[in-house]
Order: structure tokens, then C-alpha cells, then sequence
């Protein structure tokens, strides 16, 4: 609390109820997740918060009462096209965690010092969130055969799981060396995280504490206790008149209509590649040439290079691809092989074009 005037107070979306426990009104609350994570909020007074969303976040979290938004790209390729548009570059790397994208987004503000509290990454006692957390029951059962599963979630993560969204999954535990010394037990994940901000801090010029006075110690960072850190501080920052100006600026009716006209664009080149890719098919089936069936592969792929996105939804099939024409299996598998590829592409097509068209027509609509 001591700091609201002092510096940029971010938090999570899954530690804003701490926060707001504590006593303290976050300038901005990240949320990177596209599961629905509305759970996080509820009962929040999000009133004095500006929310920073990654782009592909669930579309209810623009909806939330706070008193600004703000997005930013932080899950590579399905973020980025977004902004084309725009001519702008958004991007925030990130580790696979929230926390890891705030950082980025921290670096990329210029702050500096940079200042982490709760940033533990391990579970003492088995405890995964702080108490007052949305999943401030949640523990880590370990496993007689060094693995952990994180048990006692709310009915808030059972009913996101329920919607979709990846399975937990049982763990390695991994010891990581500890803020105080020695070592603490944390996961698989966890560690993943903790070599991430290892190996960014490696290129970082600011300071960067690490005043959780607890948890996994991370190599770069400056660890001293908050208190220390604290009275160090001295000169004001009022970030919530400088988020203010920021939103105010964003012409919207320019922006919508940037990214109305690329939709629409996109849209024609989807259905443009569902008629090269059906053509395709059907000059394998028939037999067709080799020069025309190379002729139509070139105008598909050229006519989806701008859309590398909807590559994602094809991962398997592109690779499936990939690892036959490396390996050479004959032109009769290279066929089988492009034909269930061009068949995939028709399926993205039709899942993507639906989803996009509608996108289109709600960005034509009259705002209040």
C-alpha cells in the first residue's frame, strides 16, 4: 500500500484478490490466459484498475468494469496477426507464465528498478496460492514416485476446465535453489519459468528485485526484503494519469476500421485457399498432372502466407507433411500425405471463416 504513488503496481489476474485484500488498488491487473478466467474477478472492484489483456484472452474479460483496457500480444503467432493492421508491435515474450509476460511488458515500459513480490515459484507445505487467491485451497500432493498433482482447486477452475482448455497433469518435482538458501521443492512448470527469467535476466540492464523474502531464488535478480527495498524508493509516479492519456489518445473508430478491412481481407483469402485446396484434392484423385497439382500448391501457399496463424490449428498435418517429404517415401505417399493436408486445410478454413465473418460484422456495429 505504501507504494500507490510510488511506482506501477501490477498484478495478475489470479493474485488480485490478495492484492485487493491486502488493501491495495493495482494500477493494472495482466491477463494472458484465453481460458475463461472471470472467476478471478468476481466480487472485484476493478474500478481504480486499468487491465492490460492479452489479445486472444476470453472476450468477456474486455467487458469487465474497470476503468481502462489496454491489450498487448503475448502468445506469439495467434496474438500478433491481430495487430498487422495497425502497423504496431505489441509483443511481449513470455515465458508460458503470466508472470513472465509482466515482465517483459515491464521492460518494455522502461521501468526500472523492477520490483517482484510473491514471485515464489515452489509450494512449502505443499501450498500453491496464497490463501486468499481464487484457488487459495489448492495443494501440491506429492507422489511416491517424485511426482506432484495439484488437488483442491475451486469451482471457479472446475467450471473453466469444463468449457476446455488443457488437463492438469501430473508433475516432476524439481528442487530449485532457495531465497533463503538451501533448496525448494517446486514442479516441472515451475522451473521452466525459473530458467526463463534465469536466462532473460542474463540481457536485462535494470535492477531487478526479487523481495518475496521466500521461494526459489533466480540467479540476476537483486534478493533483499521488501522493507529495505521500499525506503529506497522516493521519487512519484502517477501511473494512473499516464495509463489515462494513453487511452484516451487510441483513436478506435480508426483502429476498428484498420482491422474491419484486414478480416474482411482475410476472409476473402480464406475461402480463395478452400477452393485451391478442394482443386487440389481433386487433381490427386483424378490423377492430374504433376505440374498443375505443383502449380495450385504454389497459389495456396501464396495465397495463405499472410495468414500464418491459421497454420496453428494444423500442427500435426503440416508436420505429417514435412516428415514425408523429408524422408523421401515415394511420390505415392507424398501424395497421400498433401491429401490429407489439402483435406485439413478445408477444415480450418471452415472453422476459421465462421469465427472471422463474425468478427467483421460485430466490428461494423454502432458502439454506445
Amino acid at each position: 500500500r505504501s507504494l500507490q504513488g510510488r511506482a506501477v503496481i501490477c498484478c495478475f489476474s489470479h493474485s488480485l484478490k490478495p492484492v485487493l485484500a491486502a488493501g491495495v488498488t493495482p494500477d493494472v491487473i495482466v491477463s494472458v490466459d484465453p481460458q475463461d478466467v472471470r472467476y478471478h474477478f468476481a466480487g472485484c472492484d476493478l474500478s481504480g484498475s486499468y487491465l492490460v489483456n492479452g489479445a486472444t484472452v476470453h472476450p468477456s474479460l474486455f467487458e469487465l468494469p474497470a476503468r481502462g483496457k489496454l491489450a498487448l500480444a503475448a502468445n506469439g503467432p495467434i496474438d500478433d496477426w491481430l495487430f498487422e493492421a495497425l502497423g504496431s508491435s505489441p509483443q511481449v515474450v513470455g515465458g508460458g507464465s503470466v508472470a513472465t509476460s509482466a515482465f517483459s511488458l515491464a521492460l518494455r515500459w522502461k521501468c526500472d528498478p523492477i520490483i517482484f513480490l510473491g514471485l515464489d515459484l515452489s509450494f512449502p507445505g505443499g501450498q500453491y496460492y496464497v490463501s486468499t487467491s481464487s484457488d487459495g485451497e489448492a495443494r501440491a500432493e506429492l507422489a511416491a514416485d517424485g511426482t506432484m498433482k495439484v488437488a483442491g482447486w475451486s469451482s471457479g477452475f472446475h467450471a473453466m476446465k469444463a468449457s476446455g482448455g488443457p488437463a492438469a497433469v501430473a508433475e516432476r518435482v524439481v528442487e530449485l535453489p532457495g531465497w533463503h538458501g538451501g533448496t525448494v521443492p517446486s514442479s516441472f512448470m515451475f522451473a521452466l519459468f525459473h530458467r526463463w527469467f534465469v536466462e532473460t535476466m542474463r540481457t536485462v540492464d535494470a535492477t531487478v528485485f526479487n523481495c518475496t523474502e521466500g521461494g526459489a531464488w533466480i540467479e540476476g535478480m537483486q534478493h533483499r526484503p521488501f522493507a529495505e527495498v521500499r525506503a529506497s524508493l522516493e521519487a512519484g509516479v502517477d501511473a494512473s494519469a499516464v495509463l489515462a492519456r494513453t487511452v484516451a489518445a487510441v483513436d478506435a473508430e480508426y483502429r476498428t476500421a484498420k482491422v474491419a478491412n484486414q478480416l474482411a481481407s482475410h476472409v476473402a483469402r480464406l475461402r480463395r485457399a478452400r477452393g485451391l485446396a478442394i482443386h487440389a484434392n481433386v487433381l490427386i484423385a483424378r490423377g492430374g498432372s504433376e505440374r498443375d497439382l505443383t502449380r495450385t500448391e504454389k497459389a495456396l501457399v501464396d495465397t495463405l502466407a499472410p495468414l500464418e496463424f491459421a497454420s496453428l490449428l494444423a500442427q500435426r498435418e503440416v508436420e505429417r507433411a514435412i516428415e514425408v517429404a523429408a524422408h523421401d517415401g515415394g511420390f505415392a505417399d507424398f501424395l497421400v500425405a498433401s491429401s490429407a493436408l489439402f483435406a485439413t486445410v478445408v477444415d480450418v478454413i471452415d472453422q476459421l471463416v465462421p469465427i472471422l465473418s463474425a468478427a467483421h460484422a460485430e466490428m461494423g456495429r454502432p458502439r454506445a
